[in-house]
């Protein structure tokens, strides 16, 4: 449908976004049909969209890795966004997105700067390889340490990147982050598969599409630098908009004559939006203070649970104190990398079964 649209279809090339369920539906298709979807034109190109919902892959990979010490620190701060009556865990989806990032972030910050400054009398962060081995022995910091090279930080940086556009950095995270959505906790179905064909799309293209998907990778929200979301974000925001427009009965036609309205129907409600809710920035001094003490609290529970010391980060020590209980995340990772664990499949063996099943043309 889209491709015989008067806009697209004498084009060569169709640049298709959509989030992780489309992107499912689009490489199905083309595995079954490549004759009328690659090999006439317009070609079609799938870019899964990085925000919100490729960053919220990530984000649910990280929180199902590290669920019992997310859970462990979210109810140390009483984060009640995230929990459910009985203090366990929700469910996290795309609609709460946000309050599942702030959540992270928060104890992101808290453990990155406890370790950094629990270490001050030891070897500095930024020697990452003779920091990782001192503290080997020692379970907990590991584990925290751990949960911020191949969690936090993964997914601060790829939500900066998102932001810049920075394309060479997004192919990057979306390489290291199927490693750890292969295990049995994080693995939803199509995580890691998209991470492959994303990947795919990265590396197959010609040079000149190559360059112009790098170029377009991201898009700005509002025109300003740095405020870039993925081509999901997009569509995401028409529906948002056409289902607080729409009255029933729907038909095409209503649908459609409301996202020929969106420009500027959507800005109006946006603009009347800022001026009604204009107070909530009176607030914002609150929410800083909030987010201290929390991350002050953190803070102080590491340093009692953990330690406060070089010498207390790097004793010996194989059990956790702050209730984790089996390996850590990485560990099964890795097993599940080199072909052991529940999988029984190695990480190259993975890739080119999935790539035989999907990748047809070739």
């Amino acid at each position: 449908m889209i491709r015989e649209h008067p806009d697209h279809k004498h084009s060569l090339i169709l640049f298709l976004g959509h989030d992780g369920l489309g992107d499912m539906r689009v490489m199905h298709m083309l595995a079954r049909k490549y004759m009328v979807y690659l090999w006439t034109a317009p070609a079609v190109i799938p870019i899964l969209g990085e925000y919100p919902h490729g960053a919220f892959h990530i984000l649910h990979m990280g929180i199902r890795n590290y669920k019992q010490l997310v859970l462990y620190l979210l109810r140390a701060t009483n984060h009640t966004s995230c929990l459910t009556s009985t203090r366990e865990l929700k469910e996290p989806t795309v609609k709460d997105m946000r309050q599942w990032e702030n959540a992270v972030l928060i104890c992101v910050r808290a453990v990155a700067e406890w370790l950094l400054e629990a270490s001050q009398d030891g070897t500095t962060f930024h020697m990452f390889y003779i920091f990782q081995n001192q503290i080997l022995q020692n379970f907990d910091t590991t584990l925290l340490f751990e949960f911020l090279t191949d969690f936090g930080f993964l997914y601060w940086r790829f939500k900066q990147s998102v932001r810049t556009n920075n394309a060479a950095k997004l192919k990057l995270l979306w390489r290291e982050s199927l490693l750890h959505m292969r295990t049995v906790e994080a693995n939803k179905t199509q995580y890691a598969p998209m991470a492959i064909e994303n990947t795919y799309w990265d590396e197959s293209l010609v040079e000149v599409l190559q360059h112009i998907k790098d170029e377009n990778r991201t898009l700005s929200l509002n025109g300003n630098e740095s405020c870039n979301v993925g081509w999901d974000y997009f569509p995401e925001d028409l529906n948002h908009h056409v289902r607080q427009s729409i009255h029933p009965p729907v038909d095409f036609a209503q649908v459609e004559q409301i996202a020929q309205d969106s420009n500027l129907l959507s800005v109006t409600s946006k603009g009347l939006n800022k001026v009604v809710k204009g107070h909530y920035r009176e607030r914002n001094n609150i929410w800083r203070k909030t987010v201290q003490d929390q991350v002050d609290h953190l803070k102080g529970l590491l340093g009692a649970q953990v330690g406060h010391d070089w010498a207390s980060l790097t004793a010996p020590r194989h059990n956790s104190r702050i209730g984790w209980v089996g390996a850590r995340p990485r560990t099964k990772a890795l097993e599940i990398a080199r072909g052991a664990g529940p999988r029984k499949e190695a990480q190259d063996e993975f890739i080119r079964r999935h790539l035989a099943d999907k990748i047809t043309w070739h």
